[in-house]
């Protein structure tokens, strides 16, 4: 009875030392998984501004949208003052 018992202790002992074990890796994981979380949306707002920042900049050499944007509504100005001026 006294061996069986002994037994029962040393398995509680091993046990209780893997769950502590376990317990400080859960902890870690949680904070290596917040950390990367962050990362990931610093990461989502930079591709976000990358993505505003490219229909301001000509990238791929071709005509920049925004550019020929500003062109339009300039034109469009333009063609309003020349309006009022015949007025």
């Amino acid at each position: 009875m006294k061996v069986k018992i002994g037994v029962v202790i040393a398995d509680n002992k091993r046990l209780a030392a893997a769950l502590e074990k376990s317990e400080t890796r859960n902890r870690e994981l949680r904070d290596s998984n917040k950390l990367l979380t962050e990362q990931v949306e610093k990461l989502e707002q930079l591709v976000a501004s990358n993505a505003t920042a490219k229909g301001f900049v000509n990238v791929s050499g071709g005509a920049n949208p925004a550019v020929e944007r500003i062109d339009e509504l300039l034109d469009e100005i333009e063609n309003c003052i020349a309006l009022m001026n015949k007025q």
